[in-house]
């Protein structure tokens, strides 16, 4: 079973403000649509490798992949591109021992972003 890399952060706000050209407004609506998401991916994405069905497993992780690095959602964001590329070669048994680790960084994840939706609007240095 992979481990999750507990070395990168679950979620890095200056990252994801450099990105976002240190617009925090930007950031928070963004988090703001990115949330509701975030167990709704899980959830497909676990359906759609269930049922063997890697191409929408692909497309699915794709997706979410980019969501969680434009939120600066570093450590899920490394799982999501390690179960893509176990996909695109045709691992489908290593991407699916993934997909606790993936849970796991997305719980993580939520429960980052909604403190900081709840923290007070500060610039980052």
């Amino acid at each position: 079973m992979p481990v999750s890399n507990t070395s990168l952060p679950v979620f890095n706000q200056a990252d994801a403000l450099t990105r976002l050209l240190n617009d925090d407004g930007i950031l928070r609506a963004l988090v703001t649509n990115v949330l509701p998401m975030i167990p709704v991916s899980n959830r497909s994405l676990s359906e759609a490798c269930q049922r063997g069905d890697y191409q929408q497993a692909e497309k699915i992780v794709h997706s979410f992949r980019g969501a969680a690095a434009n939120t600066g959602a570093q450590r899920l964001t490394h799982h999501l591109c390690q179960f893509e590329v176990h996909l695109k070669a045709g691992q489908t048994v290593e991407a699916g021992e993934l997909l606790p680790v993936i849970e796991q960084n997305s719980q993580e994840l939520i429960v980052s972003l909604n403190a900081y939706m709840q923290s007070e609007t500060s610039p980052v240095a």
